[in-house]
This record gives structure tokens, C-alpha cells and sequence, in this order.
């Protein structure tokens, strides 16, 4: 199930949009790893994914605060929800091996696809200036 980039997932940040390109790189990886069936391919990609995942919500989450977006907290909820459920099933591939990784790539592609459309596009008319609001 690969996820592909499309213009319609632009929040209006260079930053954040390659972010979201180079995420969409890493479940990509992590689908390719799991076509190998290949372990350590597998771990190698979900230690890349987490890690990738922590920097850009940093990153996403200073630049909400910047532009004084009011949903700020209700979205960092939903990315230490995101890490939450990844580092969950970072130890269950490492510990339990007992991973259901057809269920794990679905929720990867499902939440990402997701997450950017449902709730970083909320971001675009802060990132842009076209919103009306008043901060």
C-alpha cells in the first residue's frame, strides 16, 4: 500500500511539505521492508520512521504556536498519539515478534494520509496568511 505525495496535501510550508515528502519516503521503506520479509530491514525502517516522526512534529508543533493557530494542543495530542501507537509497535516487533504487519502498515498509511488531510490542512490558511480571523 504505497503512499504517493499529491499537490492537494500542501499545507503552504516548504518545510512541513518536505517533511510530509520525506515521511511518506520512510512508510514507503517501511512497506518495501515488509515485502522482504527481512526483520532487520523492518526494525531499521520503524527506528527511521520514529525518529523522522519526532523531529517534524518539533518542528510542526513550534511552527503552530508561531502562527498562533488555536487547535495547537488538540493537534500535538494527535502526534504523541501517532508516536504512542508506533512505539508500541516499535516493542512488540522487538520484543513479542508477534506483530500483525499487514494491520500496522494500514494504520501507517491510514493515519498519515489521514492525519495531513483531516488535520495539518487546518493549518494552510495560518501558514499562508489567508486567514480572517483574529489571533
Amino acid at each position: 500500500m504505497t503512499v504517493e505525495w499529491r499537490g492537494e496535501m500542501s499545507v503552504g510550508n516548504e518545510v512541513i511539505d518536505d517533511d510530509h515528502k520525506h515521511l511518506i519516503d520512510l512508510i514507503n521503506e517501511y512497506e518495501s521492508a515488509i515485502a522482504r520479509k527481512n526483520p532487520v530491514i523492518l526494525e531499521d525502517a520503524v527506528n527511521g520512521l520514529l525518529d523522522y516522526a519526532k523531529s517534524h512534529f518539533e518542528r510542526e508543533e513550534n511552527l503552530m504556536t508561531a502562527v498562533h493557530y488555536p487547535q495547537r494542543n488538540l493537534h500535538r495530542d494527535h502526534h504523541r498519539d501517532l508516536l504512542r501507537r508506533v512505539q508500541d509497535f516499535h516493542k512488540g516487533l522487538c520484543e513479542d515478534h508477534q506483530i500483525d504487519i499487514e494491520d500496522a502498515s494500514r494504520f501507517l498509511h491510514d493515519w498519515f494520509v489521514q492525519h495531513v488531510l483531516n488535520e495539518d490542512l487546518k493549518l494552510r490558511p495560518y501558514l499562508t496568511g489567508e486567514r480572517h480571523d483574529a489571533k
